[in-house]
């Protein structure tokens, strides 16, 4: 079983090196991460039922090590995701006050199980009968421990302080991203000081228009931007929040005065800018 699950890790930490390497948005890159960690935490959990520990030691080693490192992946990337899809329209400060909060809730973490942390990773191991065996211990009547995860971790496949170590795992990881990121919140914030924010001031609807425009004609990212993140990132520079694009987008395409109205009234300002300019010079020119 042992030697099963390490190459399986191993398989999946080289897929993820690879997915680190793709040239796709980072959302859509995360996205694929995730999927290619739940399958193969699905052969893990096949690999669990076909290959039986051959005593209590390897299962102690297997949850205590190796299952662990999986899940940590998962949490990690899942996290990373939900970093990467927040809407957080408006100043650099409040994208800094959303991950500041982001890094307090792994310090809770930590904060309420600091014993547990400290018997992990000073290796003591006088209670890893109690902790990585399914059948001994925090499972049972006389030695249960409430825990918010309790309920639904699958004690098949992995226990309560299994999943504990595979959140420290991540949240080690998770601290030092969260930390790298609001560094560069911060340097943004003092580039972007002496520019003057731009908010959109027009309708949302005409501001879909153009979103849904930047979408299907592929300009970003070589084609491979979604229309969820180009909806995120105009709601950060222009300074507001867009719900539900695809009900709006509905809406333009029932409505009678055209699915280009905005565009239309945009293009017509822009060739009367034209023309101004272009009768200013000509103006110009006779009086030389």
């Amino acid at each position: 079983m042992l030697t099963f699950s390490t190459e399986l890790l191993h398989n999946l930490i080289a897929a993820l090196n690879i997915f680190n390497r793709d040239n796709a948005s980072s959302i859509r890159r995360t996205e694929k991460m995730i999927q290619h960690i739940s399958v193969t935490l699905e052969k893990l959990k096949t690999m669990i039922k076909s290959h039986p520990f051959e005593d209590l030691q390897d299962e102690i080693k297997f949850f205590r090590e190796i299952n662990p490192e999986f899940y940590a992946q998962y949490i990690y990337y899942v996290t990373i995701f939900n970093i990467q899809t927040h809407a957080t329209p408006g100043l650099t400060k409040n994208r800094i006050r959303y991950l500041q909060n982001e890094l307090r809730k792994i310090d809770d973490f930590f904060y309420h199980n600091l014993d547990f942390y400290r018997y992990y990773r000073t290796g003591r191991n006088n209670l890893d009968m109690e902790y990585f065996t399914r059948n001994n211990g925090e499972y049972s009547q006389t030695n249960f421990t409430p825990d918010l995860y309790h309920p639904f971790i699958d004690k098949e496949y992995c226990t309560l302080y299994s999943w504990k170590v595979a959140t420290i795992l991540a949240n080690e990881r998770l601290k030092e991203y969260i930390s790298t990121a609001i560094a560069g919140e911060f340097s943004q914030n003092k580039a972007d000081a002496d520019i003057e924010p731009m908010q959109w001031t027009e309708s949302k609807t005409g501001l879909y228009e153009i979103i849904y425009a930047f979408h299907a004609s592929k300009v970003f990212n070589n084609g491979t931007a979604t229309l969820e993140s180009i909806t995120r990132y105009f709601e950060k520079i222009f300074f507001i929040e867009l719900k539900n694009p695809t009900v709006t987008f509905q809406e333009i395409l029932r409505r009678k005065k055209g699915l280009t109205f905005f565009m239309d009234w945009i293009r017509n300002k822009y060739l009367s800018y034209v023309d101004t300019i272009e009768e200013r010079n000509r103006q110009r020119r006779t009086k030389s």
